[in-house]
């Protein structure tokens, strides 16, 4: 039986292979929306060097939303910071500084300063 972090890692080696149906699967098991907001960044990443470009943005989207669920703000904003650099990885940069913008404020909110 294959842990979170198991489970992110075959859906990643998966979706390399460009088998994204059967990666999603796997993501879609993962209890943990710090896990599973990391698996869909970096799903979206090897969709969108696979010309899925407007796939890999709905799974961003995804992404994202499963990360904003995370109670504890440093994880939620290590999450979305992940999220950003996947996004700049796929070649998103615009996007991606929006997201870094959101996880910096989820620190500076988190620490008192902003």
């Amino acid at each position: 039986v294959l842990d979170d972090e198991g489970l992110r890692s075959l859906a990643v080696k998966l979706a390399d292979k460009g088998r994204f149906e059967q990666a999603m699967k796997f993501a879609e098991r993962i209890e943990s929306a710090w896990w599973r907001s990391r698996a869909l960044s970096e799903i979206a990443t090897e969709m969108a060097k696979a010309g899925m470009k407007e796939e890999a943005r709905e799974i961003f989207e995804q992404a994202k939303e499963i990360a904003g669920r995370i109670k504890d703000e440093r994880e939620r904003s290590e999450a979305l910071g992940k999220i950003a650099a996947e996004m700049a990885k796929a070649g998103m940069k615009e996007e991606a500084k929006k997201v870094f913008v959101q996880a910096s404020m989820e620190c500076s909110t988190r620490s008192g300063k902003f």
